[in-house]
């Protein structure tokens, strides 16, 4: 039957002559130009987005609605196999040793429906559109290319389109976020990058209610919204699975979110929001109008100029009742819910069995080509992470998540040629199992190490022994959640561990600002990115490599902070520890579940004048002058700017303004004077290792 099916294709297909072509012709088999829009000779800005449209003969396009709509009997070709069809393009241009190859996709285009006044009477429908594979890609070198499109069914070639030209030339994009050579930071357009945001890991249709149960705030009109505010947890409208209200809403908040002066987020692929394969293995056709939806917020990412933390798959259909979100896991658990695919379909009992399963291996990586092939193109996408949390799903598996892990980021990189992105896994509290065989951190196609870090505590030091604690592994590392999770201090704090957060992770040598799980929809705390991005600028962080702590001798006044590796520079804050969850909260879990010592209970007022109070920094040039500026990070304000000596040890006392309740810690910059902080372009100095002076006391 296999036969039958490639010999009919091929008495449809259309012969094409093996020269350039300024036009492309439409045909059985042809290709069209979707973006940019053009009538002849193709030219498309360097770090922009190229989309092809590819038309497929009447008789391809029948397999694949037969297989689409379910129809009982006839053959079929799944769209999403790429053992039945494979669409791919091979790119050239003179300076590439050998040819891009970019696979394409089967699409679906939609628009919403939302006349109704009744929000729950919203749905999408399906656009008529001919070429239901696209192709899309970023050309990221001036100058010629060509390309040629091949057709494969069960794996025999059934026609190739071209060559066609296009020509690339020079445009205001930045391009990828990449490593740094000291492998530390991230860099963007040649200059050194850190992000500054947090995670918005989800699209939810958000309001807010007061004690009583009154509505307190609904900014987007979301409180008529069904399961509005608790979308993973409403799943008996599974229907859609949500409404477009919520996806909408999630596009207004992107907006705010940029105008608050952040430029980075993580997004994660959750169940109920963006993800291709839960009720069905191997077949996305339902959930199209999802990928549709993904499509518009990356483009309003684009637009917005805002990068991207892509986590390609939260796991929580590994797990039993995650956070009690029962309805998206691993087992059946009432009669609309079926359970995950990849157990239903493939008769797995555990979910530990997805580690190991041939079937199930293969079906995941027929889903991550999806996603790379239809969203890999984007620059505004910063990187791409595995699966959140993977040490959370498999406690009792350390060496098969590794294993797994070795074999998913291989695939990508190697098998599929994906080198655009950065890639990461994600560990939540906790390093990877050594001892159970967990060597993650090692896999040689991981270009940067995430790591979630919740907790309650007073002083913000830990935060630079998580990063030198892997170190060895030369590769940046990036706090992808921080905060106090599951503990719910945001709940009671005032906002005291989110503030103090976003600041030190700065000074942290982790390559982000951020990234905070908290506060997700506080629009008016967002109002801080822009203190954060005015501070650091002008800082190539690139130069730093030098990090430092310390605390005063009542132990109650702590600086963190970075040296340049000329020790002309240096970068920190300065915190009075009494200003903390516990003594800014009047009751709830900040005063219940994490109990620090007395002297942090009560907050109290200091200042810099006392030998007890006093933080002084260590590592400076001998006898120089140093300018250093002091600023107020709740209100964007200079304090002061004096200058000050150092001795001839290097050691200079930090004569910080006083820490009040109004001002509980301070942010500071330090030259040497005639020296000038300035990110237009990256370090140049050699690559060095982080040195570390921690915890030194006054």
């Amino acid at each position: 039957m296999e036969k039958t099916v490639i010999l009919l294709i091929l008495a449809l297909s259309f012969a094409f002559e093996n020269k350039a072509q300024t036009s492309i012709p439409k045909r059985g088999f042809a290709v069209d130009w979707m973006q940019p829009l053009v009538n002849s000779n193709p030219t498309v800005g360097k770090f922009e987005k190229i989309e092809l449209g590819i038309h497929l003969t009447d008789s391809i396009k029948k397999l694949i609605s037969n297989y689409v709509n379910e129809v009982a009997n006839g053959n079929k070709i799944n769209p999403f196999n790429p053992e039945e069809i494979d669409i791919y393009v091979e790119f050239k241009h003179a300076s590439l040793s050998k040819n891009k190859r970019i696979n394409a996709f089967y699409f679906e285009d939609f628009k919403r429906n939302t006349s109704s006044s009744n929000v729950e009477d919203w749905n999408w429908s399906q656009v008529a559109q001919e070429n239901k594979f696209r192709l899309r890609f970023t050309p990221n070198l001036i100058g010629k290319w060509n390309f040629i499109v091949y057709v494969k069914i069960k794996g025999k070639q059934v026609t190739q389109l071209g060559p066609y030209d296009f020509a690339c030339k020079d445009s205001q994009k930045a391009g990828y976020v990449s490593v740094a050579s000291n492998k530390r930071y991230l860099e963007l357009g040649g200059k050194s990058y850190l992000p500054i945001g947090q995670n918005l890991p989800k699209p939810t249709c958000y309001f807010k209610k007061d004690a009583a149960g009154a509505i307190k705030d609904d900014p987007f009109g979301c409180s008529t919204c069904p399961c509005a505010n608790v979308e993973e947890w409403c799943p008996h409208l599974k229907k859609l699975p949500m409404y477009p209200k919520v996806y909408m809403v999630y596009l207004e908040e992107l907006e705010k979110f940029k105008k608050a002066g952040a430029d980075y987020f993580r997004f994660i692929i959750f169940p109920h929001t963006y993800e291709l394969e839960y009720d069905k293995l191997g077949n996305y056709y339902a959930r199209m109008n999802v990928a549709w939806e993904l499509d518009k917020m990356i483009e309003k990412a684009e637009n917005l100029d805002l990068k991207m933390h892509f986590n390609m798959f939260l796991g929580y259909p590994l797990t039993k009742a995650h956070y009690g979100v029962e309805a998206w896991d691993w087992y059946s658990n009432n009669e609309w819910d079926n359970g995950y695919c990849y157990r239903t379909e493939l008769n797995m009992k555990e979910p530990a069995e997805f580690l190991t399963n041939p079937d199930a291996k293969r079906h995941f990586k027929n889903r991550l080509r999806y996603l790379i092939a239809r969203w890999g193109y984007s620059t505004s996408i910063s990187l791409f992470e595995l699966m959140s949390e993977i040490n959370n799903k498999f406690p009792d598996n350390p060496k098969e998540l590794y294993l797994w892990q070795l074999e998913m980021t291989k695939y990508i990189k190697e098998e599929l040629g994906h080198d655009e992105h950065i890639l990461t896994v994600n560990y939540h509290n906790g390093r990877p199992n050594l001892k159970g065989g967990d060597e993650s951190f090692s896999i040689p196609y991981l270009d940067i190490l995430t790591y979630n870090i919740h907790r309650g505590e007073i002083y913000r030091s830990p935060l630079q022994d998580n990063y030198t604690m892997y170190q060895k592994h030369n590769k940046p590392m990036l706090f992808s959640e921080v905060g106090t999770g599951d503990l719910e201090f945001e709940l009671c704090d005032n906002n005291s561990e989110w503030y103090k957060d976003l600041w030190a992770t700065i000074f942290s040598g982790t390559a982000s600002a951020g990234i905070n799980w908290n506060e997700q929809h506080n629009y008016k705390l967002w109002e801080n990115y822009k203190t954060v991005k005015e501070f650091t600028k002008n800082i190539n962080f690139n130069e730093f490599s030098e990090l430092y702590s310390s605390v005063s001798k009542n132990k109650l006044i702590e600086t963190i902070g970075m040296y340049d590796n000329t020790h002309q520079k240096a970068i920190g804050m300065i915190q009075n520890t009494t200003w903390n969850y516990y003594s800014n909260s009047t009751d709830g879990p900040c005063k219940k579940l994490v109990i620090p010592s007395k002297k942090f209970q009560v907050f109290k007022p200091f200042k810099s004048g006392s030998k007890k109070t006093r933080i002084q920094l260590k590592s400076l040039n001998s006898d120089k002058e140093y300018e250093l500026l002091w600023l107020n990070p709740f209100t964007n304000k200079v304090i002061e700017t004096v200058t000050i000596k150092s001795d001839k040890a290097g050691k200079m006392a930090l004569n910080y303004p006083e820490l009040t309740k109004d001002l509980p810690f301070v942010i500071y910059k330090i030259n040497e004077k005639g020296v000038v902080y300035s990110n237009n372009a990256p370090s140049k100095l050699e690559e060095k290792s982080v040195n570390v002076k921690n915890k030194a006391t006054e």
